[in-house]
This record gives C-alpha cells, sequence and structure tokens, in this order.
C-alpha cells in the first residue's frame, strides 16, 4: 500500500479546535515601548551626558530582552501539543523508511547480480566475435555500462538483436580505426626511414598529436631543408672565422704568431716524407693497405712485379 492509498482510516486524526490567540495588552505594551523610545531618541550624547546615555542603552537594551524571552516563551507554549504528535509522526517516518530500506538493499543486491550475469554473457560474446577482427585482439576492450542495461537483453538472459547490431558497428568502427592507425604508423616510419632520420618523434604527431600523414611528411620535409640551411650557416660561419683568424696569423721559423699580440700560437710541425721498398705477397698487402687506410696514411703509389 502506498502513500496515495492511505485510506481515512489509518490517516492522522486530529481531536483539533480553532483557537483564538490574543494579546489583550498589545496597545498599553506599544505604548509603553513607544514611549520609552522617544523618551531617549533625541538623547544628545556629550561628556557631560555619557553616564546618561550608557544608562539609556542599558535600559532599552533591557527591555528588548524581556519581550524576546516573552516571545519565546509563548511560542514554545503554544507549540507544545503540536511537539507531541511530530514527535509520534517523526517516530513512524523512521520506521517505515528502516523497514523500505531494508527492501531497498535487497533489489540493489539482486540488481546488481543480474547485471553482472548480464555483463559475463556480454563478455562470452564479445570473446567469440573479437576473433573476426585482428587488430582489436591485442587490446581491451571496454564495456559500455549501458550494454549491460536491462532492456539489451531476453528473458533469457540472451543479447538482444538490438544490442548484436550495436556490437558490430561499435567492433567495425575501431577495428577500421585501428587498422588505418598501424597503416599510417607504417607509412610514416618508411617515409622517414628513406628520408634517412629518426621516426620517433614524427610517429609521436601521429599517435599523440593526431596529425595525419600528408602533414608529418611536410613537417619531415621541412626539418630536413632547415638542417641542410643550419648546416650551410654553420659553414659559412666556420670559413669566415678561419679566414680572419688566419688574417692575423703567419708562420715564422716554424712558429705560427699572432700578427696582433706577437705571441706565439704553436709549433708548426713540417712534414716528413719517408719512403719505402717492400716485397710482399698478396695478401700482405692487403692487409697492409686495410692498416695504412685505417691510420690515415697516404700511399702515393704501389707497383706489382712477378717473382721469377
Amino acid at each position: 500500500m502506498t502513500e496515495m492509498e492511505l485510506s481515512a482510516t489509518i490517516e492522522p486524526i486530529l481531536d483539533y479546535k480553532a483557537a483564538s490567540i490574543q494579546l489583550k495588552n498589545a496597545d498599553i505594551l506599544k505604548d509603553y515601548v513607544k514611549k520609552q523610545i522617544d523618551r531617549y531618541r533625541d538623547l544628545l550624547i556629550t561628556d557631560e551626558t555619557l553616564t546618561e546615555a550608557k544608562k539609556s542603552r542599558a535600559d532599552l537594551n533591557k527591555l528588548n530582552k524581556a519581550l524576546s524571552s516573552q516571545r519565546t516563551a509563548i511560542k514554545k507554549e503554544i507549540l507544545k501539543p503540536f511537539a507531541q504528535i511530530e514527535s509520534v509522526l517523526r517516530k513512524l517516518e523512521t520506521d517505515t523508511k528502516q523497514a523500505s530500506g531494508s527492501i531497498d538493499q535487497g533489489v540493489k543486491q539482486l540488481e546488481d547480480r543480474q547485471r553482472q550475469a548480464r555483463e559475463d554473457n556480454l563478455k562470452a560474446y564479445l570473446a567469440e566475435l573479437i576473433v573476426k577482427y585482428p587488430y582489436l585482439q591485442t587490446i581491451e576492450i571496454k564495456i559500455p555500462e549501458d550494454w549491460t542495461n536491462k532492456s539489451n537483453f531476453t528473458k533469457s538472459m540472451g543479447l538482444s538483436v538490438g544490442l548484436t547490431r550495436m556490437i558490430a558497428d561499435t567492433l567495425g568502427s575501431l577495428e577500421k580505426q585501428k587498422e588505418t592507425r598501424a597503416s599510417n604508423l607504417e607509412t610514416v616510419r618508411s617515409y622517414a626511414e628513406v628520408k634517412d632520420v629518426n621516426p620517433d618523434p614524427y610517429l609521436r604527431m601521429l599517435t599523440k598529436m593526431d596529425y595525419q600523414p600528408a602533414e608529418i611528411f611536410r613537417a619531415i620535409d621541412l626539418d630536413i631543408e632547415n638542417a641542410r640551411e643550419k648546416a650551410a650557416q654553420e659553414e659559412i660561419d666556420l670559413q669566415l672565422r678561419q679566414s680572419q683568424e688566419s688574417a692575423h696569423k703567419k708562420v715564422v721559423n716554424d712558429l705560427l704568431i699572432d700578427t696582433d699580440t706577437g705571441e706565439t700560437i704553436k709549433r708548426v710541425e713540417k712534414m716528413s716524407y719517408w719512403y719505402y721498398g717492400l716485397v710482399l705477397s698478396k695478401d700482405k698487402k692487403d692487409l697492409l693497405d686495410n692498416f695504412l687506410i685505417a691510420k690515415q696514411i697516404k700511399i702515393f703509389g704501389s707497383k706489382e712485379k712477378s717473382q721469377i
């Protein structure tokens, strides 16, 4: 039985008679208070009247407190019968709320078990279906909460046709996204490798910042062009510095001298040439050639002569 079905036999029935409450001496009180206020209204506060002013203030505060106290006492007395009825009704409200709470807890526990059962059935269905989607097999599919709503299942806990279609559309869309993402990753990686640059920062542009491959290609080309321009400018700057430094240096008696300060910068080593005549087999010659190349030693020539 709900609140709307309460009958007259169980509704609260009050034995109540409307009473008229009057303040019999209201006019006397009003007149008294007005006189007290008027008495002090135009009081001029000076050094001479300060004591009287403080006493007047205390008298008015005392009157205010007395009026407030009487008002509170009268209200409490008038409401006393209602307080007793209110106590009974509040107790009944508490009892019914506790009873409803116990039922509500049981209902929620059952609904939670039912939702968990629907979720288990849904996960089993997805496990069978996911094999059709290669790109989704490596990731965890997060099940939307509304997929487990009771309206998406039959009475026998099977998935409704509407839910299976929704799942197919969702998985198909996710599969396409993953496939496109994988293809774009490979495309960007290949382009970076062809351009001989590190692909990692450009792959992050794709995965973290949602750039399209065409935009990333332009970024790679622009970075390469900027790097070339920077290298060319650095080479120009280096040559300029070397030219400026050379203009203020000269070699005197195997010493490199700063012409501005006369300071010796370093001793210049003269290049000495040593000539060897070696008789080597083909294998030994190859070993020697590799050694000289590794040590950056110049070879001015060699001559093969057949052994007699």
